[in-house]
């Protein structure tokens, strides 16, 4: 016996008992909400009674009306999320002023949180069309002069940092990620890297946690902790640039090369260091 489920808040998961016991449920179409777009799309997915919420996630994927997350939509709720995070930080027991390295700490969590429970409230399609614009706003700067960039403003950065670091250009938003992707030394015009320059933490260009929230979101919604690496794993392409799309490779710590790269960052950060 097929049981109707309603998908949007509560995802494709396991349905609650007011879901499966709601009168006119066989006869009714779930609405599912583009929160950020304002687009509203009727979608039917059947609940099937003991299946396993891989095959559930494997059929919903197959479902062609599931709400998907486009450029914009993705831009949206980024810039959304990280504009919440840091008014509840102002708001909180900080100061606000980004001067105390726990709250730099502290400040990718709450993007991270903020993120994960927007992610939560849609869908697992909503999610994978999520994670699928964030890893590709990340490639766009998997780059050696973006990561000559990161060196620069933290005196140094390994294989793990730099995902961190794109990442953290990613939450600057959509203008300063374009703005980076075109010319990384353009980072020396935003206010929060001439703050590093003149001694803040650097930490919060490093938010390790918000790589995680499509992971986090996915286990939120489907209860799996394995269903978010089962759907990626199904995608058709996982693979990021390779090394020879990361543009000319030249020695970060050749103080000329970089220079010749990024002679803002290099004077505000290089020749500070130097004088």
């Amino acid at each position: 016996m097929w049981c109707p489920l309603a998908i949007g808040r509560r995802g494709i998961g396991r349905p609650s008992v007011a879901e499966v016991n709601a009168p006119k449920q066989a006869d009714r179409c779930a609405v599912v909400d583009d929160l950020h777009a304002g687009v509203r799309d009727e979608v039917t997915l059947p609940y099937i009674p003991g299946e396993a919420p891989s095959q559930r996630l494997a059929r919903a994927g197959r479902h062609a009306k599931l709400l998907a997350v486009e450029e914009e939509q993705f831009w949206t709720l980024m810039e959304s999320a990280v504009t919440a995070a840091e008014h509840a930080s102002c708001d909180g027991d900080g100061d606000g002023d980004g001067g105390d390295d726990e709250d730099e700490d502290g400040l990718g969590g709450a993007i991270a949180q903020e993120l994960a429970t927007r992610l939560a409230a849609m869908d697992t399609a909503a999610v994978l069309g999520f994670d699928a614009q964030f890893r590709r706003a990340s490639d766009e700067l998997n780059r050696w002069d973006v990561w000559a960039a990161a060196y620069l403003i933290n005196g140094g950065c390994g294989d793990d940092s730099f995902i961190d670091f794109r990442t953290g250009i990613i939450t600057l938003g959509r203008d300063w990620h374009s703005r980076v992707v075109d010319n990384p030394d353009a980072l020396a015009d935003h206010p929060a890297i001439r703050e590093v320059a003149a001694g803040r933490s650097a930490d919060f260009l490093f938010p390790e946690a918000v790589n995680y929230v499509a992971v986090d979101a996915f286990e939120e919604i489907t209860g799996d902790d394995h269903a978010y690496y089962d759907a990626v794993e199904e995608s058709e392409d996982q693979s990021g640039p390779g090394e020879s799309e990361m543009g000319e490779n030249f020695d970060f710590d050749d103080p000329e090369q970089m220079r010749r790269r990024l002679p803002r960052l290099v004077g505000m950060f290089l020749d500070q260091e130097r004088s």
